[in-house]
């Protein structure tokens, strides 16, 4: 944890979300904002035992014990989630704000790296991947 007291998205992504009872439910994809502001990671499950694939579920921070190697949940696996579940899910028709176009070598989504081609945000100076300096 950073002096500030938060996380980083980048120290949190890929971790491993485990319950209260010790089982795995899935690892962190991202972070999410509802509408509302609320924040909460989003989890992508681990696959179900018949091998279908469950929908990602987000995990708001009073559902959350701990955070190591691994985030600990206060909940159960069969809880898991429902604390923030309710919470509206951003329509994907959201408009834009009229931004400026791009300076040059960067896109409307940020800056590419040349390296490993991973998109960073618009006023990064390196790769948050890779280290390359943009």
């Amino acid at each position: 944890m950073s002096s500030s007291g938060y996380l980083k998205r980048e120290s949190l992504v890929g971790k491993s979300v485990v319950s209260k009872n010790a089982e795995i439910i899935g690892t962190v994809s991202d972070l999410a904002v509802s509408l509302d502001g609320k924040v909460a990671i989003q989890v992508q499950r681990k696959p179900a035992p018949d091998g279908s694939n469950s929908e990602d579920m987000f995990i708001g921070p009073e559902e959350i014990q701990a955070v190591g190697d691994v985030i600990l949940l206060k909940t159960t696996s069969d809880m898991a989630g429902k604390g923030i579940a309710s919470a509206p899910a951003i329509p994907q028709t959201i408009p834009s704000p009229v931004m400026p176009p791009p300076a040059p070598g960067t896109s409307s989504l940020g800056k590419s790296c040349q390296k490993c081609g991973y998109v960073n945000a618009p006023n990064a100076k390196f790769c948050i991947k890779c280290g390359t300096a943009l």
